[in-house]
């Protein structure tokens, strides 16, 4: 029997997602977890063919979650449905191994279609995502610069949570979450915290 786990901290968004999934497996066997630490435990104890994940997580980042997931099971397709829409977070995440990346202001019907394609062996982005990147005639946004893990504390950062913090939900020093704030910042070339943050709101990072 197939398996899949959604991790997602909203009741009402879960319980919309296993509707969805019931719909493309109905045999399948179907778990939850409110957080990214519930969701992992599973995923270490029993096999899924499938974990649909979302980046804000109250515990750890979507990033850090999809890359675990790949390390101790890599044959669980990974679908991420988040509220960001931004190319380069689907750019990221594809980069990271995940098979699947749809927006949740996508079209009614797109979940579905993407779930039943990364189940059969396929990939799947957003459409919106898969334009942008394909066809977009802008200049490179700064955090396109960024790899994930800089992302990662960017997105942190610009949460409100300082070094010590970031290092923890990370495990890693603050010496090198330090490393890692001035790196971006000179990536980004942008000179102090107040601008990361204000970057990250005006590009939807948060």
């Amino acid at each position: 029997m197939s398996s899949i786990i959604i991790i997602d901290d909203h009741d009402i968004v879960r319980a919309g997602i296993k509707d969805i999934a019931q719909r493309v497996c109905n045999k399948c066997s179907i778990e939850e977890a409110s957080d990214a630490e519930k969701g992992l435990e599973k995923i270490r104890n029993a096999q899924f063919n499938a974990a649909i994940v979302d980046i804000s997580l109250p515990d750890k980042d979507g990033f850090e979650v999809v890359s675990s997931i790949k390390q101790f099971s890599p044959d669980t397709k990974i679908l991420v449905f988040t509220m960001h829409s931004d190319k380069v977070y689907a750019k990221k995440i594809l980069e990271l191994g995940a098979e699947g990346f749809v927006s949740k202001e996508a079209i009614t019907g797109e979940l579905e279609v993407a779930l039943k394609k990364i189940l059969n062996g396929g990939r799947y982005i957003s459409k919106k995502c898969a334009e942008e990147l394909l066809f977009s005639d802008e200049e490179t946004s700064e955090h396109e610069k960024l790899s994930c893990r800089e992302i990662q504390v960017l997105r942190l950062m610009a949460d409100g949570n300082q070094a010590s913090s970031i290092a923890e939900k990370l495990n890693l020093s603050v010496k090198t979450i330090n490393t890692y704030r001035s790196r971006i910042m000179q990536k980004m070339k942008i000179s102090s915290n107040a601008g990361l943050i204000s970057y990250a709101i005006k590009n939807n990072l948060i």
